[in-house]
């Protein structure tokens, strides 16, 4: 997951990483326990987890796994109630954990292991060790983990011990033929303090404070550009005879004997796309957690040691620490559910509601939700946090408890709903994110839904009444949104998919961008539209060429307090025949700019239709000022100037409308207000024949010879306002033939 590699990009912290394995203390407040998974070598049972340990009532917080050759193999395991749990071999009773070490009244740290001994710091920072201790590699100096010389990390050679002390000194005891406990000068000095530690079969490594690496024993050398200033070192790993280093940028580096390619990293890991978390080394193989919870190994693979099992380190089964002995590898996997608040572990959020009580905080992973059926949330104010990407799958209904909270542990964390989520009605859900994607479905059901991000529908549907605010509301592909009361969107809206307001009243207190398509009369007899349903819009109503506008029933209403900008360029996409435009200036801040989008067909009965963008009414609000443009073609052919078509004009007192050289055509006009050309608003009179070129008071043959004088240029027979007198314009004189009325 992304989380841990940025926290180990923003600074070198403590950590500590034995021979042949790492100990990990548990992250993010016990997040990553969980259960344990072992594979590779074998016939000393290392790999054979005993039952009880790694279940939800005693989860596992890290691992260590020790072993020489052969002959030995031991594994591990620090529980998160701080006790310790040994398997594998144990001829020096390097598995036995002795009396008083790992209780509540003494609880343990962090633990690492040798060949065949095993290191435990405590949480008081003392240093127990138990196992073969013939080189004294048992044996904790004097002063070494006191009250006032306490240890911060413990790693553990193949039989030799080190510590790293909280002034960030370090100490080491034990086999020293090759010099792995002679700390050079210079080191984990006060100047020069050490941040973490590992130990090798016969050598030990330092990560100190500046991201440099130092080493000594059999391995004494850092190759050329790693822990540089430029290249700094987050965390080391030491194997049998090789060294491993996880950089700040997440790439991994390897030195050291490498006969069986345990320090060729593979191409892929450890890439900007595919950065690694930690790092552990076995006696001759390597083993990385990437940021996304997988697990690569390379190296010697002789007992499947590089086996990763199917099914561990997946996105579902993501893995926390990992461990590397001699020759196997252990590894720990959270829990599906952690109760934060009471501390308590289960593998589903069914189960996980069952003990869960009001005011809980429950850590989740995406399988959580692996179920179907109905989970209804009795508690209040639960609050749940996603460590990764999650989903609601299809099959699964959740009905929200009251006051409800869904959060995002990281920048990969997310919330997606895939099966269904209905919200308690008068009462409030929030959520950090939420993406309604194919298949899924939200139900509002008049709660008040606060989201800190967007609130998408992507692919599946949204039936919204109540109050709403994200950042901002968006649909996009196939995603609808259906409105079944009245909804008050505190944001702006871009609606890229499909936007029905079924019943009520979508208020949209900011811009709306409509790319989509947005209907506003869905009758289906059980929820009819009511007068004065539809969109009121406080800022700007912006819509694309290919979107759709559909209000065809006249109790619709669309009020626009910023600009009504219409691209739409097919009349069959907008339909607003019978319902009302409103200008109401909320947001305009002056002049409210509208679109002009009909031809100029002139004062006839045939220009007042659906085909050629007609408004039922168009409606000023007193103190308003609106002025029409022409910015975009929205009817195809050649024009001068758009025009608007309306029923019926509303320019009530206090109110401008500045027409900008732009007719009005209407059939009726109120007007108390003030027009900036009275001229060019235009009122249709079914007794005017615009075809009577030579006022006789009939349209007949010598009003077409009028008509083909004027051919091809402008004139009076220019009927459909193009600006030429052709064939189009003769259609029209045609269907006015005979007699004036």
């Amino acid at each position: 997951m992304q989380m841990r590699l940025q926290g180990i990009m923003a600074a070198i912290t403590i950590a500590s990483l034995s021979t042949a394995s790492v100990a990990r203390a548990a992250g993010n407040d016990g997040d990553d326990v969980g259960s344990v998974a072992c594979w590779g070598f074998n016939n000393f049972g290392q790999c054979n987890v005993p039952g009880g340990i790694g279940t939800p009532e005693n989860p596992v917080a890290a691992v260590a796994a020790g072993g020489e050759y052969s002959f030995s193999g031991h594994t591990v395991s620090l529980l998160a109630d701080g006790s310790v749990a040994c398997w594998g071999s144990n001829e020096y009773g390097q598995s036995d954990v002795p009396s008083g070490i790992g209780t509540p009244e003494n609880p343990v740290a962090s633990v690492a292991a040798g060949y065949i001994h095993t290191v435990a710091l405590l949480a008081d920072g003392s240093v127990a060790c138990w196992g073969y201790n013939g080189f004294g590699q048992c044996t904790v100096p004097s002063g070494v983990g006191t009250p006032a010389n306490p240890v911060a990390a413990v790693a553990a050679g193949g039989i030799h011990t080190v510590a790293l002390l909280a002034d960030g000194s370090v100490a080491c005891w034990g086999w020293n033929d090759f010099g792995q406990c002679n700390v050079p000068s210079g080191i984990g000095t006060p100047e020069n303090p050490v941040a973490s530690i590992a130990a090798g079969d016969y050598h030990t490594v330092a990560l100190l404070a500046d991201g440099s690496v130092a080493c000594w024993g059999t391995i004494s050398s850092v190759p050329n550009g790693i822990g540089t200033p430029e290249n700094p070192v987050a965390s080391v790993a030491a194997g049998g005879f090789h060294n491993v280093a996880l950089l700040a940028d997440g790439s991994v580096a390897c030195w050291g004997s490498n006969p069986n390619g345990q320090c060729d990293v593979p191409t892929g890991i450890g890439t900007p796309e595919n950065p690694v978390a930690s790092v552990a080394a076995g006696g001759a193989h390597t083993v990385a957690l990437l940021a996304d919870g997988s697990v690569a190994c390379w190296g010697r693979n002789l007992n499947g040691e590089c086996n990763v099992p199917s099914g561990s380190g997946t996105p579902e089964n993501p893995v926390a620490a990992v461990a590397a002995g001699y020759r196997h590898t252990v590894v720990v996997s959270p829990f599906a559910v952690h109760n934060r608040t009471a501390r308590t572990y289960a593998d589903s959020l069914r189960t996980a509601l069952q003990a869960a009580e009001d005011g809980d905080e429950l850590s989740l992973l995406s399988r959580a939700f692996d179920d179907d059926g109905v989970i209804v949330v009795g508690q209040s104010r639960l609050r749940v946090v996603a460590r990764q990407s999650t989903t609601i799958p299809f099959g699964l209904t959740l009905r929200l408890g009251s006051d409800m909270v869904f959060e995002n542990d990281g920048p990969e964390a997310s919330l997606q709903v895939a099966g269904k989520v209905i919200a308690n009605p008068d009462d409030a859900a929030y959520f950090e994110s939420i993406d309604i994607v194919t298949e899924g479905q939200f139900a509002q059901n008049g709660a008040e839904v606060y989201v800190s991000t967007d609130f998408v529908v992507s692919g599946g549907r949204a039936f919204l009444s109540g109050q709403i605010m994200p950042a901002v509301l968006r649909t996009s592909g196939d995603g609808e949104v259906r409105v079944a009361g009245d909804v008050d969107a505190f944001c702006d809206y871009e609606n890229a998919g499909t936007t029905i307001v079924q019943r009520g009243v979508l208020f949209v207190y900011g811009d709306l961008v409509n790319t989509g398509t947005l209907v506003g009369d869905v009758n289906n007899g059980f929820l009819p539209p009511e007068p004065g349903d539809g969109l009121s819009i406080g800022g700007d109503y912006t819509v694309g060429r290919e979107a759709s506008i559909s209000l065809p029933d006249p109790v619709w209403r669309l009020a626009v307090g910023g600009d009504f900008d219409v691209e739409i360029d097919e009349p069959s996409r907008f339909t607003m025949g019978l319902a009302t435009l409103e200008l109401t200036g909320l947001s305009s801040g002056g002049t409210q700019l509208v679109e002009a989008t009909s031809a100029d067909l002139g004062s006839t009965e045939e220009a007042f239709d659906d085909s050629n963008n007609l408004i039922g009414e168009f409606r000023l609000r007193a103190g308003t000022t609106v002025e029409i443009v022409d910015t975009h073609d929205n009817i195809s052919g050649d024009k001068t100037c758009e025009v608007i078509y309306t029923d019926r004009l509303v320019v009530p007192a206090g109110a401008t409308l500045i027409t900008s050289g732009c007719p009005v055509h209407v059939r009726e006009a109120v007007i108390d207000g003030t027009v900036s050309d009275p001229d060019d608003i235009v009122v249709f009179d079914p007794n005017v024949c615009p075809g009577d070129l030579d006022g006789d008071g009939r349209v007949q043959g010598s009003d077409l010879g009028i008509l083909f004088t004027q051919w091809g240029g402008p004139g009076t027979a220019d009927f459909d306002g193009d600006g030429i007198v052709r064939g189009s314009d003769l259609g029209l004189l045609f269907t006015m033939w005979g007699d004036c009325e």
